[in-house]
Parts: structure tokens; C-alpha cells; sequence
């Protein structure tokens, strides 16, 4: 599959967000620049073919970092996009699957991504698939959200991660508002 095709796809999966104020710098980056981001960390791209045609995309980095809500290694999915006609038919999930089993593959307990916070369509597939919000993140052109599903039983209750995950929202705004740095 070449990267030129995944360029396009994801370009065009993304043009309803774009077209409803959400925009995401990641789907828009040029071929070269998204193989560059999956595999110079060491991620691997997944497809999802139907009837010869490339229908949808979602990569994989296994990532370390200190979050509150742990350390370590993780897995972190992102470029996941699906064409609009194919939406609803399984597509997403499949390539969520995917991904969720490659992680676990690799002894790793957890995944995460963030999406733009007005991605609701996305949080909430998201949260029905056992996602938690964690992290609040004030970016230049857009705020995001990420959050993590534990493979395992959940180290934190869901109450704990939403009253965590709301202060640290409402701290940021006010932070970023006031002109400190977040």
C-alpha cells in the first residue's frame, strides 16, 4: 500500500470534520511526513481493504511516558480514519481491534489517542468501546483530548478519571485564558 494512497484517504475521511470547524493537522500532512511519523518510532500502519479499495487506515506507535495515569509503555493509535460511505459498517472497529490486539501483543496493557475535543462522533465510539478521558492538551490551532482504554481490570475508578481529567480541563482553559503558560 503505498503512502500516497493513505495521504488521500485520510485527507478525504477528514474533509466532514474539517467541513463541521474540527480540523487536525495529522490527517493533512504530506505522504512522506506521515511514513516519516509511524516509522521512525517504530509503528506500523494498518488498512482495510473492501472490494480492492483502500476503505480505511489506523497506525500504532508503542510509546513510554509518565502520565498520571501511569508510566511506561503504552500503546498510542492514531491516523485512523475511515471513508464516509464506508462508515458504520464495521470498519473502524476492525482496524481498532487491530491495533488493541498488536499492543497486547507486545505485552503492553494499555492504548491511547487524542482527538480534537469536538470530535464527538469519535469520543463517543470511544467511550462505548471502554475508553477514559485522562488528559486535557491546549494545542496552537485546536484542543484535543486524549484518553485510554486499560486492557486489564482499570488501575483508577471511571469517577476518579472524570474528576481528574475535569480538573485538569478547566485549570488548563483558565491557565491558557489568563496568559500563563500551560
Amino acid at each position: 500500500m503505498s503512502w500516497e494512497l493513505i495521504s488521500h484517504l485520510l485527507r478525504t475521511a477528514h474533509q466532514k470534520n474539517v467541513e463541521e470547524g474540527v480540523f487536525m493537522p495529522y490527517p493533512f500532512l504530506e505522504p512522506e511526513e506521515i511514513r516519516e511519523k509511524i516509522e521512525s518510532r517504530g509503528g506500523v500502519m494498518f488498512v482495510a481493504m473492501m472490494d480492492d479499495k483502500l476503505v480505511g487506515t489506523g497506525a500504532v506507535i508503542l510509546l513510554n511516558q509518565k502520565l498520571w495515569c501511569g508510566s511506561g509503555q503504552y500503546g498510542y493509535h492514531c491516523f485512523d480514519a475511515v471513508l464516509p460511505e464506508y462508515a458504520g459498517k464495521g470498519v473502524y472497529k476492525a482496524l481498532a481491534s487491530a491495533q488493541e490486539e498488536y499492543v497486547k501483543s507486545h505485552h503492553v496493557d494499555r492504548i491511547f489517542f487524542d482527538t480534537h475535543e469536538k470530535n464527538y462522533r469519535m469520543i463517543e465510539v470511544s467511550r462505548k468501546s471502554g475508553y477514559e478521558f485522562v488528559e486535557y492538551r491546549i494545542r496552537k490551532d485546536h484542543n484535543s483530548v486524549l484518553m485510554v482504554k486499560w486492557f486489564d481490570r482499570p488501575p483508577y475508578s471511571h469517577f476518579l478519571c472524570r474528576m481528574t481529567f475535569l480538573k485538569m480541563k478547566y485549570m488548563k482553559k483558565l491557565r491558557h485564558l489568563l496568559g500563563l503558560s500551560c
